[in-house]
């Protein structure tokens, strides 16, 4: 809802100040009906007549405020990520019906005893018009997020959220709360160069065989401390797990469930996986129309990266 302030302004008079003479017939004189001497003319679509003032009509004094209903429709386009050119149209239905000074019966000429009124009711009107938004509070990153994501069905963005800072959001990271400044692979997990289960920041060995059983620091040890370790009265829960990890063959790898063939192209670092910044680069390609994936293909897109 809207308040609307108005001034009517009418078409009275020419150039030269002599007014306009609406006849019967609906043409506009230069002299009153029925004088025989009047000639055809055109209005100048000057509208210099202050309506209130001009004693034309027996009007009476009237607002000029009113609220009125605004209904707009228009299209939206994205130049840029910051800027949304909007193209629209408005129209606005009012309370009164005297914003045009015309009010159907209302309107009698008191010169000449004619009704020059319009149809009684409330005036609208409309208005098209063209505005471009530019954003330059919000952050880069969230607005680009916000962007690639606008297709998602909902979308938790919460999953976006990193805890660790290890620059792997929460909903992908598979090692939360990795100690700060250590170096991790796409889904957040330390890097592990051996492969024997601990990561670099912890290992102690970092040139393992491949293989070799290993203990809570990396270091190798040999069949009879296995031995030893499993022939004791007691062992620690965590030791158990160690050794069944280390026997089963688990280097602390991630287990690829195999990329499907049409995403295989978006793996650019070519490590078997599909990290958070390939999905968002695929994403980004499609909105800048540089990609050959359609919208179900975004959508399969992402369940997959989500059950990686």
């Amino acid at each position: 809802i809207e308040n609307i302030q108005f001034n009517p302004k009418g078409d009275l008079k020419d150039a030269e100040g002599n007014p306009y003479f609406y006849w019967p017939d609906g043409s506009v004189r230069n002299l009153a009906y029925p004088d025989p001497l009047a000639q055809v003319t055109q209005r100048d679509y000057v509208y210099e007549t202050d309506l209130r003032k001009a004693d034309l009509y027996n009007k009476g004094s009237y607002s000029l405020n009113s609220f009125a209903i605004p209904i707009d429709a228009g299209l939206e386009f994205n130049v840029s990520p910051r800027v949304t050119l909007r193209m629209g149209m408005s129209l606005h239905y009012t309370f009164t019906d005297n914003i045009d000074n015309l009010s159907g019966n209302k309107n009698i000429n008191v010169n000449d005893g004619l009704n020059y009124g319009g149809k009684v009711g409330n005036d609208i009107f409309t208005f098209s018009y063209a505005t471009l938004h530019l954003d330059l509070f919000s952050d880069a990153k969230t607005k680009m997020v916000e962007r690639l994501f606008a297709m998602v069905d909902n979308f938790d963005y919460t999953l976006l959220d990193d805890e660790d800072n290890d620059g792997v959001p929460d909903g992908i990271d598979n090692c939360p709360g990795t100690p700060k400044g250590v170096e991790v692979d796409s889904v957040g997990c330390p890097y592990d160069d051996d492969g024997d289960g601990v990561p670099n920041y912890m290992d102690k060995q970092l040139n393992t065989p491949p293989g070799a059983i290993v203990d809570a620091n990396g270091v190798e040890i040999t069949d009879e401390q296995v031995a030893e370790v499993l022939d004791a009265d007691a062992m620690k829960h965590s030791e158990v797990a160690l050794y069944r990890m280390m026997y089963l063959g688990n280097t602390g790898k991630r287990v690829s469930k195999g990329i499907p063939a049409k995403f295989k192209f978006l793996d650019t670092d070519k490590d078997g996986y599909l990290s958070f910044e390939e999905v968002l680069s695929a994403i980004d390609a499609f909105f800048d129309y540089q990609s050959s994936l359609t919208v179900e293909d975004l959508y399969e897109l992402n369940d997959f990266f989500f059950s990686q």
